[in-house]
């Protein structure tokens, strides 16, 4: 198979699986709607069956002091008022989820629009900056850090509070003996997700690019040749912005086959010349 056959076949592999993930945010988001609506249809049914309980008691009771009756019609009324409020900002909450799940597929585009771009370069370099440039779409602040001679060097970062230029970022050297996120994402071949305080040492490398103490990160290895050769940090900022760590995780992959894919195409494999038989 060629290398563009596997390009072929790479890119036709990662659309079916955005397309069976949209397929499955969509069910979800459906079944959700449908159990909103029938668990608030049942405690509606429940709150005007208990009203007109109370109502018929109050129909069927003695008469009472003019001013008490007013009060408890008032009670009331404000208590149907409140159930008319609830109703109301429940189907504005449920219109504002739908409105999101149609624009979903917006972002699946930029997903797309990632992958083609960073399977397009040419160059190691090029492939992970352009993971790095497309990150920023699905994570308020970040950086991206290779694994050079036992340590977690840092390369790029991008989003929220990112230095114009690399310098402070390209200072921090992490061992990867050291308890951190980036380790363990690494060893692991698998993201890791914390928050600051929960292992020893993710100091080493949030002090110095100036992240602070984020309450959520996500930390995601780049695998070649079934190592993790690099890993690609990312949390919420200060702005709370969500990190969408599925389509982080995506790219991540994308980028590393993209490497090998190039790396193979400029070191093709020399194949053996066939023994002739021998008389």
């Amino acid at each position: 198979m060629t290398s563009e056959e596997l390009e072929v076949s790479l890119r036709t592999e990662f659309e079916n699986y955005l397309n069976d993930t949209l397929a499955a945010v969509r069910r979800d988001v459906s079944e959700f709607q449908k159990n909103f609506e029938t668990e608030f249809a049942k405690h509606k049914s429940q709150m005007d069956e208990a009203l007109r309980v109370l109502s018929s008691r109050f129909e069927s009771a003695p008469a009472l002091d003019k001013g008490f009756a007013e009060s408890v019609v008032e009670h009331l009324r404000l208590a149907r008022d409140d159930g008319a409020q609830i109703t109301a900002a429940a189907f504005g909450e449920a219109e504002k989820l739908k409105g999101e799940t149609e624009a979903a597929p917006a972002r699946y585009d930029q997903i797309r629009d990632a992958i083609n771009d960073i399977s397009s370069q040419t160059s190691q370099a090029a492939i992970l900056k352009s993971l790095v440039d497309n990150a920023v779409n699905f994570a308020a602040r970040g950086a991206f850090f290779i694994v050079k001679h036992d340590q977690f060097v840092g390369w790029k970062s991008f989003g929220e509070g990112s230095p114009e230029n690399d310098e402070r970022l390209l200072s921090v050297q992490v061992p990867m003996a050291a308890d951190t996120l980036l380790a363990r994402a690494a060893n692991s071949l698998s993201t890791k997700e914390g928050a600051f305080g929960q292992l020893a040492d993710d100091n080493l490398f949030l002090e110095p690019v100036g992240f602070g103490r984020p309450d959520r990160m996500y930390a995601i290895p780049l695998i070649a040749r079934g190592r993790g050769v690099a890993v690609l940090y990312a949390d919420f900022g200060t702005a709370g912005v969500s990190v969408n760590h599925d389509a982080l995780e995506t790219l991540v992959r994308v980028a590393g086959i993209t490497v090998e894919l190039r790396a193979a195409a400029q070191h093709p494999v020399v194949q053996p010349e066939p023994q002739r038989p021998t008389a």
